[in-house]
């Protein structure tokens, strides 16, 4: 286990730490510095973080177990945090926070091909460009993160796909305000994607996307925070994010899937009879439960007059309004503190949609 702690159970074992099977455990010797992340790559372990050394040994960021001695690569030309790593093609990718040095092409990906450093492609530039996870699928590459298509020679929008030679862009990557894709993982011949998109290409998809293997698609879900990780563990999918709300309910920080097989528009749902619609759409609320005071986030409703209703329990009308709604995202304030502590309905309806959801006044 990595991080930035100083102490694990009863033993002071700053950064790294191992689990002997009945309690923690410190190893010979140590990084000086944050870890970010282990990956197990042939047999050994890659610890990478915010160190300069491990022991009495220099590793530039990255530093390598075998269970028995600790091993370094060469020092990494260029700057910045290294925070994914993966093999690939029999050599080591590393992604991150980086800039390039000299003029090497190494900004936000590198890799290690038993040598030498080279660069990947051209990398991935910009003020705010970082490479956040790697995933192998369909035996390509896909490096996924916060980039923005064309600026420096990028390739894609906050995801592409590397096949040892050539960068490919992953059908028109992620958009909206804050776009960048946090977690790639394989599922039953699909790619997942979670981060804090609105839309996949012109997929209208709430921080949750699939990729099989040629277009994007949607899973009907609406997550208002973001989505940090993906896991599937014995066919279950689990999300952890942070102060979520989905579909219009306030969830966990972790939250699996129970409707039985999980569905996307790429193929039929199983397990849920309601039709796919033709077009996404969502209509979210946030905070929910609040004290009367918050956000009503519709998107892809189309421009339209807009009539906004809440109803109480008995389904009488409270409160009204009346808005015109983009064809993108519209956020509209709302103030209930007037009414009584309780469940509450708000009506969300037009010409060519109709949604209730539901709330709670504390």
């Amino acid at each position: 286990m990595g991080g930035g702690f100083h102490k694990t159970g009863n033993v002071w074992n700053s950064y790294l730490s191992k689990w002997n099977g009945t309690s923690w455990d410190s190893l010979p010797e140590n990084v000086n510095g944050i870890v970010y992340g282990l990956e197990t790559i042939n047999n050994s372990l890659y610890v990478f973080g915010n160190f300069d050394s491990v022991g009495t040994i220099a590793a530039d960021r990255i530093a390598i177990w075998d269970g028995i001695i600790w091993s370094v690569l060469p020092p990494l030309p260029a700057s910045g945090q290294v925070t994914e790593i993966i093999e690939y093609q029999g050599e080591i990718y590393v992604g991150g926070n980086m800039e390039a040095q000299n003029g090497n092409n190494m900004t936000s990906i590198a890799k290690f091909n038993g040598t030498n450093w080279e660069a990947v492609g051209t990398g991935f530039v910009g003020g705010l460009a970082n490479v956040i996870d790697f995933e192998i699928y369909n035996g390509e590459l896909y490096i996924a993160g916060e980039w923005t298509a064309g600026v420096g020679g990028n390739v894609g929008n906050n995801i592409a796909r590397w096949d040892g030679t050539t960068m490919r862009d992953v059908g028109g990557g992620s958009s909206g305000v804050t776009s960048a894709i946090w977690d790639l993982e394989v599922h039953n011949g699909k790619l997942y994607a979670g981060g804090y998109f609105t839309s996949m290409d012109s997929i209208s998809a709430l921080r949750l996307a699939v990729w099989n293997g040629s277009q994007w698609c949607a899973t009907n879900d609406d997550f208002y925070s973001i989505v940090r990780e993906i896991a599937f563990y014995q066919d279950t999918m689990y999300i952890g994010s942070g102060n979520n709300v989905i579909n219009g309910d306030t969830v966990a920080d972790l939250i699996k899937w129970v409707g039985g097989t999980f569905g996307d528009t790429c193929g039929a749902v199983v397990g849920i009879n309601n039709p796919v619609p033709e077009t996404q759409h969502s209509v979210l609320i946030y905070p929910n439960p609040n004290n009367g005071i918050f956000t009503l986030v519709i998107d892809g409703i189309g421009k339209d007059e807009t009539q906004i209703n809440v109803l109480d329990v008995a389904g009488k009308l409270v409160l009204n309004n009346t808005v015109i709604t983009s064809n993108t995202e519209t956020r509209v304030p709302i103030d209930a503190m007037n009414l009584a502590k309780g469940v509450y309905v708000i009506q969300v309806k037009n010409n060519t949609f109709n949604s209730n959801i539901k709330f709670i006044k504390q």
